[in-house]
């Protein structure tokens, strides 16, 4: 079996026929800002004894995707944290600071084998923004992971976060072909905008510039999934609601909607599923 749900925006789930391993569990508030996952959850709308992981991946420091909150209902004191080797060390001295358990630093782009249901790999960041434009701040944060079911040989990445442009997918599908012996199966990727623009913003045309960000986005993910020719896409990551006074400003979040998405990669032979607040897709073989 390998069965992928997903709940809100980063917070994906893998089963396979003994374990599982659950991707950035967020639910509820952020600690650091005025985000509110979404769609609205609270953790006693979660089936939590279903997270009772084996692993948990995370893929960077950011508050909607490390949320301590979150962790204390999904981690055991068997649970075993999946992180990239990063030189600074500080995502694994937070988790250290949480808890006790186990941390596997994973180089990457190096499959493991970690049990006898799953394969992974870490993929780094490789660009600091999407249209690879030139700054001075180099930082090394995003991750993405690629899960392989050991049993169907089935092929998930999760691209999370990290910024991406088509250069980056060559390089990543040419590292899968090469280490998992076949091309992506099921691929997710975060459209529009996660961040504080337009909706935050007074001196801007803020529904002008939320088209703008959709339709590029559109666009982009249509490059991406005409390239990459995965048999499954969902979008996954970078979705929140602004909760408390400003709520108002939710309707100028610049991210498009399931009907958008499903017109635009209406065309190419990948089938296009909305999966968040639970959805799932099985593969048996």
């Amino acid at each position: 079996m390998f069965k992928i749900n997903h709940y809100t925006n980063s917070f994906i789930s893998v089963e396979g026929d003994n374990s599982i391993i659950i991707c950035d569990p967020w639910v509820g508030k952020t600690n650091d800002n005025g985000w509110y996952s979404y769609p609205i959850k609270n953790i006693s709308d979660v089936k939590i004894k279903k997270f009772k992981s084996n692993f948990v991946y995370i893929s960077h420091l950011h508050c909607d995707h490390l949320d301590f909150k979150t962790l204390k209902n999904v981690v055991n004191t068997n649970t075993i944290f999946l992180i990239k080797k990063f030189e600074n060390n500080i995502l694994k001295k937070r988790i250290n600071q949480f808890c006790t358990n186990k941390v596997i630093e994973l180089d990457p782009f190096k499959k493991t084998k970690i049990n006898k249901d799953f394969s992974v790999a870490i993929v780094p960041q490789i660009i600091s923004n999407s249209s690879d434009l030139p700054d001075n701040i180099n930082y090394d944060l995003d991750t993405s992971i690629i899960i392989q079911s050991n049993k169907n040989k089935t092929i998930f990445f999760n691209n999370v976060d990290t910024p991406m442009n088509l250069n980056v997918l060559k390089k990543i599908k040419k590292f899968i072909i090469s280490n998992f012996k076949r091309n992506v199966d099921v691929f997710c990727y975060a459209l529009g905008a996660a961040s504080e623009f337009p909706q935050c913003f007074m001196n801007v045309n803020r529904g002008k510039e939320q088209k703008r960000i959709i339709n590029e986005s559109l666009e982009e993910i249509h490059s991406y999934i005409k390239f990459l020719k995965p048999k499954v896409f969902f979008p996954a990551g970078g979705t929140y609601a602004i909760y408390g006074k400003f709520y108002k400003l939710n309707k100028f979040i610049a991210q498009p909607t399931s009907q958008q998405i499903q017109k635009k990669l209406s065309k190419l032979n990948t089938k296009v599923y909305d999966l968040i607040g639970g959805g799932s897709i099985l593969f048996n073989k």
